[in-house]
């Protein structure tokens, strides 16, 4: 699998699919299953290794950027896939709706404050349950969101840190 700008390589994404196994993955929702979510999903590598790292049924990307959803598409072709993938901003995405969301990717090394925030909101409507991986960048504790831990990763660009963190209480609505 050859890397682009900023990917978290294949064995960090096991690594991380493990380490929420540990946290709960699976057993917290009854069964595997489920979908995993990636915000700027960029060629579609963090979802194919995702896939392959845990049985997920069905993984969805959101990626702004015209030529690396192209790439991204043009990958999950090649093989049977289940891969949804979306040209957009997540910011104007309710992607908090996906059915069966489990786990949300987000590599978020660039992403200013602004974007951090909207991650959070977004995150805050999420059903209980569902983890939230982070990379390159923190978001607090509190308001239903608790930060689990956090482990080493290795990316394309050198290494990094990961943070899983859990929704834990009831969304919040459209109007919060």
């Amino acid at each position: 699998m050859a890397l682009t700008f900023g990917e978290i390589m294949e064995e960090s994404v096991t690594a991380l699919c493990c380490a929420l196994c540990g946290e709960g993955l699976g057993a917290a929702q009854g069964s595997q299953g489920g979908a995993v979510l990636d915000l700027g999903s960029g060629e579609g590598r963090l979802l194919q290794a995702a896939l392959e790292a845990y049985p997920f049924d069905v993984a969805h990307g959101i990626e702004i950027m015209s030529l690396r959803h192209q790439r991204a598409l043009l990958r999950s072709c090649v093989v049977e896939s289940k891969m949804r993938l979306q040209l957009a901003d997540f910011r104007k995405v309710p992607w908090w709706h996906t059915p069966d969301l489990r786990v949300v990717f987000c590599v978020a090394n660039l992403f200013d404050e602004d974007l951090m925030e909207e991650v959070h909101v977004g995150l805050g409507r999420c059903q209980a349950g569902v983890f939230l991986v982070l990379i390159g960048n923190k978001l607090c504790s509190g308001g239903g969101l608790l930060e689990l831990r956090q482990m080493p990763i290795r990316t394309s660009w050198g290494d990094d840190w990961a943070r899983i963190y859990h929704r834990y209480d009831s969304p919040l609505t459209e109007m919060d």
